[in-house]
């Protein structure tokens, strides 16, 4: 996980927002989560027209989630740095980000605790989300979420 202050310098580096995955303000307006990733990306060898071998749409290829505090301009990377990492959401009640996370394996669901400031992957969770907008939902009670599946089924997984 990495940590560094947000300035003007910062927007340069990051190159672009990663394509149509929308940022997320936390509950408490405190926390700004995105997507970003370099201009140019290399493309990942195997994998069909659409995903890579590891489950990471084609669009999300070098993807990172970053935390932004809106007060400090802090900046946090939430998960690993040999990863990819989109279409991060808060929570309701604003403890938890959860997110589509590549890392040494398919891609599945991972959640950070904002207070704890620590990841946890589900790779039994083989999720399959295909354009950026289609970011994992939390339920009104923050208790589960609703993401798309590799068997292109929804359903409530209990976190």
């Amino acid at each position: 996980m990495k940590h560094r202050t947000f300035t003007i310098d910062t927007s340069f580096e990051l190159t672009q927002a990663t394509t149509r995955v929308p940022p997320h303000l936390s509950p408490d307006g405190g926390m700004l989560a995105m997507s970003i990733q370099p201009h140019k990306r290399e493309p990942e060898p195997g994998g069909n027209q659409s995903y890579t071998a590891h489950g990471v749409p084609k669009e999300m290829v070098g993807s990172r989630v970053l935390v932004i505090d809106t007060t400090t301009g802090d900046v946090e990377e939430p998960f690993p740095d040999a990863s990819t990492s989109w279409g991060a959401q808060w929570s309701p009640d604003g403890t938890t980000l959860v997110a589509y996370v590549q890392h040494e394996s398919q891609t599945c669901l991972a959640t950070w605790k904002r207070e704890e400031k620590n990841y946890r992957l589900y790779p039994h969770v083989f999720v399959r989300p295909f354009f950026g907008f289609e970011v994992p939902q939390w339920t009104p009670d923050s208790q589960s979420l609703v993401v798309k599946l590799v068997a292109t089924v929804c359903r409530v997984v209990a976190i």
